[in-house]
Order: C-alpha cells, then structure tokens, then sequence
C-alpha cells in the first residue's frame, strides 16, 4: 500500500495552508512560456480566438479539478496521482503513473531554467557569453546556461531547507508578481487601441476561424497542468478543516491564471498592430518596447517572466520529490528516495536526484522547448483520464451512481488525445512524430527501469 495518510502526514517536514496551495498551483501553471508563446497564440487563432480557447480549456480542466479536489477528499496523503492508481487500480498503473508524472515535472524544471537563461539574455543585451556548444540546432551560451543551472541549485537548497521555506518563497514571488501583471496589463489596456486587435481570429475568411481556436485550445492541459501540484501537498496540509475548500482552491488557480492568460494576450495584441507584433521575437515584451518607446515597460514584462519561472520552478521542484518519496515509500521506486532528512523533514535523497535530472536536461537548451512541450500535453491528458476514471471508480465504490461530471470530464480529455495526436500527425513530415518517439521511448525505458528495479531493490 502506498504511503497512508498517518505516516504521511507525521513524516514529512512542515505545514501547507490554504493559500500556500494556492500560490503553489497558481506560480506552477503560470510559468513564463506565454512570453515566448503570445505570438504564435496571436498568429494561428487571433487575439479573440486565443480568448475563446484558454475560456474553453479552463473549462475543462475545471472539470477535471473537481474530480481531483474530490479524490483529494477522499486520499488527502502525499502522493497526489500516484496514490489515487493504485488504491483505485493497481500497483502497475500507479508505477507508470508515478514514472511518467516524474518525467513531467523534471521536464518542465529543465523547460523553466532554460526559458531563465533566455529572459536574463534578453534582460541584459549582450550578455549571452561565449559560445559552449551546439546541440538540437540551437547554440548554446555561457549566460544560459549558467543561469539555468544556478536557479537549480537555488530552488534545490530552498526545498532540501523543508518545506516552510519553500512556500514562503513560493507566496512572496506570487504577490510580487501579481502586483507586476497589474501594472503591466493597466498600461497595455489603457495604451493600447481596440483597432490593433483586428483580425480578431487568426484566419479571416468566413468558417475559417475556428480551426486555429482548437489547435490552441488542446494545448491548454500543458498551459493549465500545474493546478495538480496541490495533490502533492495533501500530507502536508496544517488544517485538515481545509480539505473541505479543495475545489476552491483549484478553481481559484484556474480562474485567476485563465484571466492573466486572457489579458496578456489582449494587453499584448492591442499595443501593436498585427503585423508588427509577429515579426518580433518577443512579442509580449517587444510590443511594449515599440508601441510606447519605453524600455522599461519592455523589462517589466520580462521580469514578471522571470518571476513566473521561479515560481513554476519552485513549485515543480516541490512536486517531483514529492512523486519520487511516494513511490520509494510505496515500494515502487529504490528505497533511499524515501529516505527524510531527519532534520528539515523533507526527502532529502529524491531532491538531489530531481536537481541533477533538471540540470542535465537544461544543457540541452532551447532545441529541447518544443517536443517536450508537446510531448507533455500528451501525457497529462492521460494522466487526467485516469483522474476522472478513479473519480467514477471511487463514486461506485462509495454507492454514488451520478458519474456525469467525471464522465463529461473524461470524454474530453480523450477528445483533447484525439485531436493533440491527429495534429501532431498532420503537421510531421517524415511520418512518426517526435512526440509519440518520445512517448514511446519513455514507455520502455520505464519498463527496463522498473525490471532492474525489481532485480536490484526486491521491488513489488
């Protein structure tokens, strides 16, 4: 049995209040890849398609949140996903739940330390360094790589510290940043004029409109996944009281990282005309920068970027050594990644292991953005059609037979699969996307893993 709630609770180090998990799941979904991706949300659907597709996936992953807050009810251990397969499945399923969630966070804890090295480049013109190497068609700097690896071994020490330290900083990089999007979206809505909003939808002709909506909206589990983090704080909780307000919570983080999304995109898109915006290479900073000639309000935009990586780092981080002690704990990992410090309380041995995949994966630079961003999309829309399964098993089990909600749930997440693979697969040339190698790559290696594992731990 997966780590229970007794010793989960009393073992780990540290209390998690409500906003907490809040500022964990808001910083987590934000991050900074909307600096990066505005243009092209502006390109393929407009800035009104854009709209309509973040309001149609925050949607729907407010289904799949209530399906989350209710297993979190029911299991309110550290764990998260992992403990839900396999109380309401098996051990196999919460192993390749585990394996390919781990995946996930170490993924994007590479994905936001590289994008670090890329805003403090553009931060500081010039400031790139000499060139290391190259690698994925991408030349790869000193500064990038510097910052990348510097931010690891920061957010490293913050949570190997315990868990109060982790969250202080996670609430003090929110509200700073909020503060910051305030005053970036009042200058952009007041500054900006309604006419450069026009096209409205990425292709203009009639009928044509929607195509790039739906090509933006199911990208939406990656732009909304970090909501989930909050299963991973449960063992964690000060008030167990608090429980009761789970769905707030993850409602909250949705509603408020929709809204921040929506704005961006309007804020950015009105402060340039359309054929402006999408030569730039940063169009949510450059807009600002040529719109009003002020460098300042350019930086600004950056800044809130690079506060929204930390944030994602920091709660990423959190997140993935949470996955890793659970499955130690639970017998489906090697042992000592469940080992706790005995003095800060926090698992100690899977920290240091996330903090040398995440740098590994940064060296790789921005050639790596992509295909992992893709591939992760993917990867999360199972994951949340196994969430929305176990919420009707867990119902059955309980003797509820209303399954609507779960059940409208989980046919969405198979029509954003569907649609996300059909995509992929029109837009790959030389037949097999990249995305379903790598899915396909990291399926076997997870069975080799779990085989030496099996040979070499005397795992379950």
């Amino acid at each position: 049995m997966l780590v229970n709630a007794q010793p989960a609770s009393c073992e780990l180090g540290g209390s998690i209040g409500r906003f907490q998990l809040f500022s964990l799941a808001f910083g987590a979904i934000l991050g900074a890849g909307w600096i990066v991706a505005v243009g092209d949300w502006v390109r393929i659907a407009g800035p009104i398609g854009t709209v309509c597709a973040f309001l149609a996936g925050a949607s729907v992953l407010s289904l799949i949140a209530a399906c989350y807050a209710e297993l979190g009810k029911l299991y309110p251990v550290t764990g998260g996903e992992v403990v839900y397969a396999e109380r309401l499945f098996s051990r196999g399923v919460a192993y390749y739940t585990g394996w390919f969630l781990a995946i996930v966070y170490v993924s994007v804890c590479a994905f936001s330390a590289i994008s670090l090295g890329w805003i403090i480049e553009a931060l500081a013109p010039g400031s790139s360094g000499p060139l290391l190497y190259t690698i994925l068609g991408q030349e790869i700097h000193c500064m990038g790589v510097a910052t990348g690896l510097a931010a690891i071994v920061l957010v490293w020490a913050v949570n190997h510290s315990g868990v109060r330290t982790a969250t202080k900083l996670q609430d003090g990089l929110t509200v700073t940043m909020i503060v910051a999007f305030v005053a970036f979206v009042i200058a952009g809505l007041t500054a900006g004029t309604a006419a450069n909003l026009h096209p409205w939808f990425g292709n203009a002709a009639p009928g044509a409109h929607w195509p790039g909506v739906v090509q933006v909206f199911v990208t939406s589990p990656f732009w909304f996944s970090g909501f989930a983090v909050v299963s991973q704080a449960l063992g964690e909780q000060e008030h167990s009281a608090e429980r009761r307000s789970l769905g707030s919570v993850f409602l909250a983080a949705i509603g408020v990282a929709c809204l921040f999304y929506c704005l961006v995109v309007l804020a950015t898109a009105a402060a340039l005309p359309r054929e402006k915006l999408l030569v730039l290479n940063l169009p949510a900073a450059g807009a600002f920068a040529s719109a009003f000639n002020s460098t300042w309000l350019a930086k600004l935009v950056l800044i809130i970027g690079l506060l929204g990586l930390l944030i994602a780092l920091n709660a990423i981080f959190y997140s993935a050594t949470r996955v890793l002690f659970a499955l130690a704990r639970g017998g489906l990992f090697p042992e000592p990644l469940g080992h706790l410090n005995a003095r800060t309380g926090t698992p100690s041995v899977a920290c240091l292991l996330v903090a040398l995949l995440s740098a590994l994966g940064t060296v790789l630079g921005r050639g790596a953005i992509e295909p992992l961003v893709d591939a992760t999309a993917i990867v999360l829309s199972g994951i949340y059609f196994m969430i929305c399964i176990a919420t009707v098993r867990a119902r059955r089990r309980s003797g509820i037979h209303a399954v609507l909600l779960p059940g409208m749930a989980a046919l969405c997440t198979v029509l954003l699969i569907g649609t996300t693979l059909s995509l992929a697969w029109q837009s790959s040339p030389h037949g097999v996307p990249l995305e379903v190698k790598l899915l396909a790559i990291a399926t076997g290696l997870g069975l080799v893993f779990r085989l030496w594992s099996q040979d070499r731990w005397n795992l379950a």
